[in-house]
């Protein structure tokens, strides 16, 4: 966010402010640099969230849907052995 305002007081100090007075205006236009902070930490950290959920979700929805495959290879692979020792 300082590389904003820097940008914004070196524009308005090329517009004719005076240094002081264009980074004066710039913080005043950006607001509470720490308010500022902690929205865009929060509003990555609700993305964060909602996206591991979603990933969570996805891999548990995979792991039952092919829990019956697994099973299934099991119980072939257990005939097919018993077959195998019995002969």
């Amino acid at each position: 966010m300082e590389f904003h305002i820097e940008s914004m007081t070196q524009e308005l100090a090329a517009q004719g402010m005076s240094v002081p007075d264009a980074r004066a205006a710039a913080h005043r236009k950006f607001g509470n640099m720490t308010q500022k902070s902690e929205e865009a930490r929060s509003t990555w950290i609700a993305r964060w969230m909602g996206d591991l959920t979603q990933d969570l979700r996805h891999s548990f929805r995979g792991m039952r849907r092919d829990a019956g495959v697994q099973n299934g290879n099991i119980g072939i692979h257990s005939l097919v052995d018993t077959v195998d020792f019995c002969h």
